[in-house]
């Protein structure tokens, strides 16, 4: 168990599943779930979902569908942990979110999406050091 940071993008995108969940519910007349009992992913009859079927008959069909190699659904934690890292994130915020215990487990898998780590020629850096000082510039003019 671990809490981890959702963002808006997925706030929005977990409310909205919730809410046409809600929907089809009634339209079924199966009416509101029981106290307690209100998930955000269910089976089809409510209750809890049944990740071999959704593997099965949701994963596996959407990949082929997007024409993507065919991938176990933990896979994607590769995914997210890769594009933050390669979106400039903290790698311990990465590591905290992925559940590990430090981020060397991080970096030992993902070091290689870490921009610009193989060019290793401070330009980087240097790009990082302009557009602040052109920013402190038009602060003062």
């Amino acid at each position: 168990m671990r809490d981890i940071d959702l963002l808006p993008a997925v706030t929005a995108a977990l409310k909205l599943h919730k809410a046409q969940q809600a929907a089809e519910r009634l339209k079924a007349g199966r009416g509101a779930p029981q106290p307690g009992q209100d998930y955000v992913f269910t089976g089809p009859a409510g209750g809890f979902l049944n990740v071999n079927a959704l593997r099965d008959r949701v994963w596996y069909p959407t990949l082929v569908k997007a024409k993507l190699s065919r991938r176990t659904m933990y896979q994607t934690r590769h995914t997210f942990a890769s594009n933050a890292l390669a979106a400039g994130e903290a790698p311990s915020w990465g590591a905290a979110m992925l559940g590990h215990a430090s981020p060397e487990m991080l970096f030992s898998v993902y070091a290689r999406f870490i921009p610009n780590r193989t060019r290793r020629d401070g330009s980087a850096l240097v790009s990082r050091m302009d557009v602040r000082e052109a920013r402190a510039e038009s602060r003062e003019g």
